[in-house]
């Protein structure tokens, strides 16, 4: 089982060199985090209930601090092991590490330093594991080296640190990586500015395309255009080896593609554009690994259509197909340091260029269209066949006028992948211009399918003389709010409709922004309809600060009357975990209020709390290495452990369309303790690790890129967790100040 230090689950961790992190402090074991675990060092187990690792700071070899495995059982099964890991990004033939070791081992017990490299998939390649001779130590510090020979070919991830076999205690300290003999500080990493592509950079203002003049047929043809050339993005060698910049590709070939009269030109301008990339062959391995159990598979149909593509395109198309193997350090696609996490590198943003030209703005949408194609695990979850999609959306961006209406083909086809994950995280004038750089100072929720005010943002606005809490808005500049509604949402990204009401009703939504200093707003208070003037504010002077729930009172935990605990982990600090538990041990119950995002991962800690065996809780799926559009099943995660003392008590759950990710992820696990119940709304349906797009005009968003399911199989992306008791806010209650669920979960409590 993977202890606390291996179970970061929703941390996008930077894919960068080694050499710009502060290496001595690191490798020192003294840069900590809060939780005084060190900073990215990783801890795994084969037995979480008799090895621990901790920071040692009476006992070191230099500094402040060591870091110390210990074990109880003298079983050689399994070795525990602190490690660190960095992407294989350095030229050099011979990997070491180098450390100073202090030990106090049982009889046959091991322990030293260990150096390994893996593959894109997190396979052994090739180790060293040096134990040291203590017995001639006599009990002080030595020195322990080892090396391994490098493989840039297929080593992808370089991990090292200390082990112990058996039964006792290791102290390791003072680690030092080299390549060839040189510092890791002084090392240059091989990836930026190494590659053929890199130094394509003509287009790097623009396309040179300023307008695309589009029929039927024309759209056909760039259908054809944009589904070849991402597939050749990540499936051609010479593309994956980074000799062929694919933005710049395109550019050139589109106005041979704009300028053919039919699509016989066109066909044989994609044939000859593909044989140019290069026949260049796929390395091979030995002997190639692949027994994944498949759950998605990649989607060729509208490649090996015979009526899109001439029957020589066909053939090169499958044999690509069949003969990839995945290029190492692929230039476009790689993996981070979490397992299955998808990360896009060497994507121009064109920051310069807001409102790109049609060119650059037709690069967006295929660039776009073709990640969630072959990376995004829940594509067969979209709701209608993607390859049909991409035809509808090329007018959008093709015909889009300004920054203001591309903007809004963007949003479009993000809301287009129902992923509430795939929001649109960077500044965008466009994105402003179509909300509006103003906004009503107040806080809406839908709540019974009406927009009720739950509270005001600016106390100065004069809002709360005309508005007050549980009123219901009936229409905005006299249009009705599901007119508005129905306008909007194809410009929301959300799993599902509460989400999408969330969303749409947030201080960032459509309903509360506009362009206009004052709106006239139709009003239902206490029955009696009224209209009122209410002037806006500038969207970015708004007091936005984080939405919390009011019952927290600005902390994470308190024990409410009767003796029932109340836990709000967007509030939870690092430390409250050992005062929490024994303030609540003996309460009557406890509710945890996941309708939020948590401050502090808790499934694993609080896991071992309030269960008496393990169980498992979730389960993954993984994009394939070895064939983009494949995903499979991979891991099982457990949590709980036997222990008799655990809490007895009743546990309740909150959630709603606030829920996710990493909430969605806790009720999940938190689920599994022998008495606990979610209750409350369907949550946000986007749970797993997400990784970052980039698109033309300094525009970035998000993607799910990891699987998550329940153990049975059932998928939590547009869904959401599963639920034991339908609760929802009403308006009368919210007017009065209520919070129902937490209502509904004391009476739950009280009746055991």
């Amino acid at each position: 089982m993977k202890t606390l230090f291996k179970t970061i689950i929703f941390v996008i961790l930077p894919f960068f060199s080694f050499a710009q992190r502060d290496t001595k402090a690191i490798l020192g074991f003294e840069k900590l985090a809060k939780h005084k675990a060190p900073v990215d060092w990783e801890f795994w187990t084969p037995d979480s209930n008799a090895a621990t690792l901790n920071i040692d700071s009476a006992i070191k070899f230099k500094g402040g601090n060591c870091l110390r495995i210990s074990r109880n059982l003298d079983t050689p099964k399994g070795t525990p092991v602190c490690t660190y890991t960095i992407p294989n990004i350095y030229f050099g033939k011979n990997l070491e590490v180098t450390g100073y070791v202090k030990a106090e081992l049982n009889t046959n017990s091991e322990a030293g330093i260990f150096i390994r490299l893996n593959d894109i998939d997190e396979q052994y390649l090739v180790g060293d594991f040096k134990k040291g001779n203590f017995d001639s130590a006599k009990k002080g510090w030595i020195k322990v080296s080892a090396n391994i020979p490098n493989d840039l070919q297929f080593g992808e991830q370089i991990v090292f640190g200390g082990f112990l076999r058996g039964k006792g205690s290791v102290w390791v300290d003072e680690l030092s990586f080299s390549v060839d003999g040189e510092p890791i500080e002084n090392l240059q990493p091989l990836r930026p500015n190494m590659y053929p592509a890199d130094q394509d950079s003509g287009f790097n203002i623009g396309s040179g395309i300023a307008e695309i003049a589009l029929n039927p047929q024309k759209v056909a043809q760039l259908q054809k255009l944009g589904v070849l050339w991402g597939f050749l993005k990540y499936y051609h060698p010479a593309v994956g080896a980074g000799n062929i910049n694919m933005d710049a590709s395109l550019f050139r070939l589109l106005p041979n593609v704009l300028a053919a009269n039919n699509d016989a030109e066109t066909d044989k301008i994609l044939q000859k554009w593909m044989f140019s990339l290069g026949s260049d062959s796929f390395p091979k391995r030995a002997e190639i690994r692949d027994t994944f159990r498949i759950k998605n598979e990649a989607d060729f149909t509208f490649l090996l259509n015979e009526k899109h593509y001439p029957p020589e395109v066909k053939k090169q198309i499958q044999k690509l197909i069949n003969q990839y193997s995945r290029i190492p350090n692929h230039y476009y696609q790689g993996f981070g340091r979490i397992k299955g996490y998808t990360i896009f590198k060497h994507e121009n943003l064109y920051e310069t260029c807001p409102y790109p030209d049609a060119g650059m703005r037709l690069l967006a949408l295929f660039r776009y269209w073709n990640i969630i194609q072959y990376y995004f695990p829940y594509k067969h979850l979209i709701g209608e066949d993607w390859n049909a999609v991409l035809p509808t959306l090329i007018p959008d961006f093709v015909n889009a006028k300004n920054e203001e209406q591309y903007a809004a083909a963007c949003l479009k086809t993000l809301a287009r992948v129902h992923d509430s994950h795939a929001s649109v995280l960077s500044y965008s004038s466009g994105v402003d211009s179509l909300k509006g750089n103003l906004c009503l100072p107040i806080k809406t929720s839908f709540i019974e399918n009406k927009l009720v005010v739950t509270g005001f943002l600016n106390d100065d606005s004069g809002a709360k003389a005309q508005l007050k809490i549980g009123d219901i808005i009936e229409a905005i500049d006299g249009v009705a709010v599901a007119k508005i509604v129905a306008k909007n949402e194809q410009f929301i990204e959300a799993s599902n409709r509460p989400r999408m009401l969330k969303l749409m009703s947030s201080y960032s939504g459509f309903l509360l922004r506009g362009k206009k200093k004052e709106t006239l707003l139709t009003i239902r208070s206490n029955e009696i309809i009224k209209t009122i003037t209410l002037g806006k504010c500038d969207f970015y002077s708004l007091n936005f600060e984080k939405s919390l729930i009011k019952f927290s009172e600005g902390k994470g935990f308190k024990i409410l009357a009767n003796n029932i605990g109340y836990i709000y982990p967007a509030l939870l600090k690092d430390g409250d975990t050992t005062t929490l538990f024994n303030q609540f041990n003996k309460t009557n119950g406890l509710i945890i209020d996941l309708r939020s995002y948590p401050a502090t991962f808790i499934p694993f800690v609080y896991g071992r709390w309030l269960k008496n065996a393990p169980s498992k809780f979730v389960s993954f799926a993984y994009s394939h290495p070895n064939k983009p559009g494949n995903f499979y099943y991979g891991d099982s995660y457990t949590n709980g452990e036997n222990n008799p003392d655990y809490y007895k008590g009743k546990v309740i759950i909150l959630v709603n369309e606030a829920t996710q990710s990493q909430s969605e992820f806790t009720a999940m696990a938190l689920r599994t303790a022998p008495k606990a119940l979610i209750i409350g709304s369907q949550t946000s349906g986007a749970d797993g690790n997400v990784t970052d797009i980039f698109l033309p005009g300094g525009i970035k968003s998000l993607m799910t890129s990891i699987n998550i399911l329940y153990p049975d199989g059932t998928e939590t992306q547009r869904a959401g967790v599963k639920i034991d008791i339908e609760v929802e806010p009403t308006i009368k209650g919210i007017a009065e100040g209520r919070d129902e669920l937490i209502e509904k979960a004391i009476q739950l409590i009280e009746k055991q």
